[in-house]
């Protein structure tokens, strides 16, 4: 089986936390699932929620914690945020070790479907890296 470890980092998540275990556990059927995720500078209780709804869904999740200490923005282009974004980022790309046919960079806000996914796996049969646009 194919396995695909999906990776995202989180900040202040609790509202949709529910929904991206939900999405990634629907996969279970046709695909390995695996999560790589890191939680920082969160005011609610985003990391304890992600640890209860691995063991929920009992999905294997290696859960990082990094805090950078910046400004919160919203979705605008600042320099200061895509640093932190890309430090977050690293911080977690450096530490992975579960093993995985295909890695899936996902925004753990976004709302997709298995059709997507399914299109995003046909399209690494071709290409070293396809984007859904």
């Amino acid at each position: 089986m194919t396995t695909i470890l999906f990776g995202s980092i989180v900040r202040n998540g609790r509202n949709y936390l529910d929904r991206y275990f939900e999405q990634i556990n629907s996969l279970r059927s046709d695909y390995d699932v695996k999560i790589a995720i890191t939680e920082g500078d969160s005011t609610d209780d985003s990391y304890e929620r992600i640890s209860q709804l691995s063991q929920h869904y009992n999905i294997p999740t290696q859960l990082y914690k990094f805090n950078h200490a910046g400004n919160l923005y919203g979705s605008v282009n600042v320099p200061e945020r895509w640093k932190n974004i890309a430090r977050t980022w690293n911080y977690m790309l450096d530490r992975i070790s579960l093993n995985y046919d295909y890695f899936c960079y996902m925004e753990a806000d976004l709302i997709w479907n298995k059709q997507t996914i399914d299109q995003l796996i046909e399209g690494m049969q071709y290409f070293d890296a396809v984007a859904p646009m």
